[in-house]
């Protein structure tokens, strides 16, 4: 992953928790070994839910996908971008302003 190797530095958030590992060590102990993640890695772990669920609001009937049905190249491209869009707005509006009487 080349945007993931050449983003952030190599230091950890001070406020990163603790990752914890266990395993056997050459003599058969069990080991803990503590650690932090660096910021490439931490914002990875930390945010790589969100493509998903973006994906699977857009998948969500009613999608513009199953509605609009097109071989038309560049409709296709529009109708991604426009669910995005939608997606997107709806995400911002829930994160912003979404009072609960809505």
């Amino acid at each position: 992953m080349k945007v993931m190797s050449t983003y952030g530095s190599l230091t950890a958030y001070p406020d990163q928790k603790l990752s914890k590992r266990f395993f056997k060590n050459d003599q058969g102990e069990w080991v803990t070994l503590t650690f932090q993640y660096t910021k490439p890695f931490a914002n990875h772990f930390n945010y790589r839910h969100a493509v998903d669920d973006n994906n699977n609001l857009r998948h969500a009937i009613p999608s513009l996908e199953m509605i609009w049905t097109t071989h038309h190249w560049p409709r296709r491209v529009f109708r991604f971008l426009l669910a995005i869009t939608e997606i997107n707005i709806c995400l911002a509006k829930k994160y912003f302003n979404w009072s609960k009487k809505e």
